[in-house]
């Protein structure tokens, strides 16, 4: 048969690489897939440094002609993920150039002509607060281009840099705050995505947020938080839900309680006031008695009553956030890294006294820990982690809330006996397989696709529902299914151990 040439022969329009900006022009480049543009190193704010160091974000400066957005920026400071450890084999194999001049975020967009109004994924990366950066290598915005979704990364202040609160620095805001950097960080480059996102193809009202650990506190900690609570389609939380009173994890600290620890830091440091600080080098910073990691000076989220007027997990029980749907879940075996055996029994007992209070006793019964050994083993039948999650989903019902889907990322990752490990999702969710030194299999290609489609989904109609995965069930007290993404992936009913019962009984009780 021949061939018949249409009557009308369309073409696909030419890519615009060229986009404006409320600061001025970029020029992005081709992703691995031509059809595809990725803007790098996007100044959302000035950078940090000088006078501007533990100072609120300001607007970024306006540039003359058009800026190349080839290159990532530089990550905030941070300690660097030694080789031979976990994550630093994992995830930082590379050495990221990094400065306090850190500001910066990226976005992979499948946009042609700017005008098609796709929904955005904005991502916060994890780190504890510490460290993490919007580009590292299990990041990658192609895979959800291809199915129609924008995607942006972000960097922020870490650690002493992004989390240190003093009363000469409160004295010094127009807020009377101090401590919240960080966050105040993500707040700018979600309200800058907002006001810019258009003219890259997107939706600025069909924004989902989502992290992953620090990075999954700090999407609840914008839910929450007055000045961003209002611009959020829909959230994932990965891996760090922070909703009871039976977890000491990310939780935030008054800010008057911050503030007198970063007075005595001054002091510790040799310092005569906070001006004299802010001169000082990181290295200097990182220097001073007590301001590493495990120190007596934790940098963290704060509770200032500008940002934050309570913590995320009272103001879900006050029904004070949001009601928007939500994805929450986490790995099968992430609850061993925070539950070790090297931990006294008797010490263990007294942490958990301070947290069951009259509720103590009737743990004690449950777990039966003799010795040492038995500890991971109540970890492993605990998984508080998991009953966190059904904590804020029973709460969405109970405050009549859209609807919330549940996951468990149950995948013991190749290569080693590390299994499904805090954070080891992250390749699947992006769809960076292939970068991961693992020899990953069909299976793992398998639950990457069926991953990213989901999150995609959700991002799109705030469902994680659609042709090519496994149908999700919206939770339900009453009868209770999560999706668990493994070798068989689908959705289940829940079980329930004793002690997870128990700990989810009780954070809804107390």
């Amino acid at each position: 048969m021949a061939f018949k040439i249409p009557e009308k022969i369309e073409f696909y329009p030419e890519i615009d690489r060229v986009v404006s900006t409320e600061s001025g022009r970029l020029r992005g480049i081709p992703g691995n897939a031509p059809q595809f543009t990725v803007f790098r190193g996007i100044p959302y704010a000035k950078p940090p440094v000088g006078e501007l160091r533990w100072k609120e974000p300001q607007p970024a400066e306006a540039w003359e002609g058009i800026r190349d957005a080839s290159r990532f920026g530089p990550m905030g400071l941070q300690e660097r993920q030694c080789r031979g450890s976990l994550y630093g084999d994992e995830f930082f194999r590379s050495s990221e150039p990094m400065s306090e001049d850190c500001l910066y975020l990226n976005i992979w967009t499948p946009s042609v002509t700017h005008d098609e109004k796709l929904p955005v994924l904005f991502w916060i990366h994890g780190g504890a607060l510490t460290s993490g950066f919007g580009h590292e290598p299990e990041f990658d915005g192609e895979a959800f281009c291809k199915e129609g979704v924008i995607l942006v990364t972000i960097n922020y202040r870490l650690g002493i840099l992004g989390f240190y609160a003093n009363p000469e620095l409160s004295a010094e805001s127009p807020h009377h705050v101090s401590g919240n950097y960080g966050h105040l960080d993500q707040i700018a480059a979600l309200h800058w995505v907002k006001r810019n996102i258009e003219n890259f193809g997107g939706d600025p009202d069909k924004i989902t947020i989502a992290g992953q650990s620090a990075g999954a506190f700090s999407v609840q900690f914008l839910l929450t938080s007055p000045l961003s609570k209002n611009d959020i389609a829909g959230a994932v939380i990965m891996s760090s839900a922070s909703v009871s009173k039976l977890s000491a994890i990310m939780r935030p600290v008054l800010m008057e309680d911050a503030e007198k620890a970063g007075a005595e830091m001054v002091k510790d440091a040799g310092c005569a006031n906070v001006n004299e600080l802010r001169r000082l080098s990181y290295e200097e910073l990182k220097a001073i008695p007590g301001a590493g990691w495990g120190g007596n000076y934790m940098f963290s989220s704060v509770i200032d009553h500008y940002s934050l007027e309570r913590s995320p997990s009272e103001s879900y029980f006050q029904n004070e956030y949001p009601d928007i749907p939500m994805m929450i879940g986490n790995t099968v075996g992430e609850g061993q890294m925070f539950f070790g055996t090297s931990m006294d029994v008797d010490q263990w007992k007294k942490q958990q006294e301070a947290v069951f209070g009259p509720y103590a006793d009737r743990y004690f019964e449950l777990a039966a820990v003799q010795g040492p050994e038995d500890l991971a083993r109540v970890a492993r039948e605990s998984h508080s982690a998991m009953m966190q999650n059904r904590v804020l989903c029973e709460l969405n019902v109970k405050n009549g809330h859209k609807p919330c889907y549940l996951y468990l990322f149950d995948r013991d990752l190749p290569g080693d006996d590390a299994g499904s490990f805090h954070s080891s999702e992250l390749w699947y969710v992006f769809g960076t397989l292939y970068r991961c030194w693992r020899p990953m299999t069909g299976v793992d290609y398998d639950i990457s696709r069926q991953m990213v489609k989901s999150w995609a989904n959700f991002t799109k109609v705030q469902n994680p529902n659609s042709d090519g995965v496994p149908e999700w069930k919206a939770y339900d007290p009453a009868e209770p299914y999560n999706m668990v993404f493994g070798e068989n992936t689908g959705c289940r009913p829940m079980e329930e151990t004793p002690l997870q019962k128990f700990l989810k009984e009780t954070a809804l009780a107390m």
